[in-house]
């Protein structure tokens, strides 16, 4: 039987979140989305997470992990591809859904 991530609901990895916070830098930083440098007095994300054991310190600027369009040097290029795939979506599928803007 399959599963949605791949592994058995009791397999899955033990993770411990020990702390999600949001400091302003006191010193330069590197986003771990994105690699550009989180810069003297900017906020970012700082999670700290054990998985299996293991510690991992992220940082990330805010919101950069559900949207990496948060990460400046992203931004531009996300974009691009959204604007390329609305444009293929609107050439190429006949069953999407429309509203009055489309048409």
């Amino acid at each position: 039987m399959g599963y949605e991530h791949g592994y058995a609901p009791d397999d899955a990895p033990e993770i411990i979140v020990l702390w999600d916070r949001k400091p302003t830098a006191r010193r330069p930083h590197r986003c771990d989305r994105c690699g550009e440098e989180i810069g003297l007095g900017e906020r970012y994300e700082s999670t700290g997470v054990k998985t299996d054991g293991q510690f991992e310190h992220l940082k990330r600027y805010l919101g950069a992990y559900a949207w990496p369009s948060h990460c400046p040097s992203l931004r531009s290029k996300e974009l691009a591809e959204i604007a390329a795939d609305e444009d293929w979506d609107r050439a190429n599928n006949p069953y999407r859904c429309t509203t009055g803007a489309d048409q």
